[in-house]
């Protein structure tokens, strides 16, 4: 009697320990499932650490802010709503000529000025023997891509987003290229200015402006 109670307690400790070894496994593998998280945000955190001779910046650039004084260019994308006159309302994109097409008035000049003061234009075209009193709104849903060349793993052109600055611009492209010169500071070309300028990798960037990241010379094979 009493080798089978020890047999069958001997049994139930055999069945705990295994239980608990399989619980010991569960919470051991959830622990270590955090681990290669924890890796990738070290390894952006350390990428973003400037290295040995890399370009150092003490504070932010302020820059001109996308508000009602932004210039419009080709690319950028606007809505035109004309009260009650729903066939004359839409969404219309500004050409490479710099101009949208509006029902009724034809071609109408967006580039390099505002969004009011193209909605005064088409308001004011309206009001000439079309409309009486049209109430008449414009604004922008989609700005204008953005360019990024040089010393990024992919060059090219980009979407735009708010708040957008250099360094968010590499990192779009993809971080700097091998051949980068991080001890140089990136230029910018503005559409509202003929030369380019040194920036620093917290400077705004605007729609349509062109960022160039120094490089180092390609090797010739």
């Amino acid at each position: 009697m009493l080798t089978l109670i020890f047999a069958t307690t001997l049994q139930q400790d055999k069945q705990s320990v295994r239980c608990l070894d399989k619980r010991g496994k569960e919470i051991m593998h959830k622990r270590l499932a955090w681990i290669p998280l924890l890796f990738a945000t070290l390894f952006v955190i350390a990428a973003c650490v400037p290295q040995e001779g890399s370009l150092i910046v003490d504070a932010p650039v302020t820059g001109p802010a996308l508000d009602e004084n932004y210039l419009l260019g080709p690319g950028d994308a606007l809505n035109l709503v004309v009260f009650n006159q729903p066939e004359l309302s839409g969404e219309h994109l500004v050409d490479e000529a710099g101009k949208i097409s509006v029902p009724l008035i034809g071609p109408v000049p967006a580039a390099n000025r505002t969004t009011e003061q193209v909605r005064q234009e088409i308001r004011d075209r309206f009001l000439d023997d079309l409309l009486k009193d049209p109430k008449v709104t414009l604004s922008i849903t989609r700005y204008r891509p953005f360019f990024i060349v040089g010393g990024v793993r992919t060059p090219g052109a980009y979407e735009y987003q708010t708040g957008l600055t250099v360094l968010h611009a590499i990192a779009l492209a993809g971080g700097h290229s091998e051949l980068a010169l991080r001890t140089v500071q990136p230029e910018i070309l503005r559409a509202s200015g003929p030369q380019p300028v040194g920036v620093n990798v917290y400077t705004p960037v605007l729609p349509g402006d062109i960022v160039e990241i120094p490089e180092r010379r390609r090797p010739v094979n």
